[in-house]
């Protein structure tokens, strides 16, 4: 679809005019959400913001994948994990 499409759907469907507002209001949180995470939390943080919020996908994608999303070298990243795992150990 083009840009000038979805203005005329805006412009004559209430119901897509709704949805386009509430799907641009979604991202823009989840844009805030990630600015703020990745702004003032250090890689730790990050790293369990991410877990934590993003369950589904974090055992499917590759470690050097995560750490480069995370703006972390893969070996931090390896460190992180594994002090995380020690202390569930304890």
């Amino acid at each position: 679809m083009t840009q000038c499409d979805i203005k005329k759907l805006i412009d004559t469907d209430k119901e897509f005019s709704e949805w386009m507002l509430t799907f641009l209001f979604e991202q823009l949180n989840a844009l805030y959400t990630k600015e703020v995470i990745f702004g003032t939390y250090n890689a730790t943080k990050r790293f369990e913001a991410f877990v934590l919020n993003r369950s589904d996908i974090y055992k499917s994608v590759p470690a050097k994948y995560l750490a480069q999303y995370l703006n972390i070298a893969p070996e931090t990243l390896s460190r992180i994990q594994s002090a995380i795992i020690k202390n569930d150990l304890k």
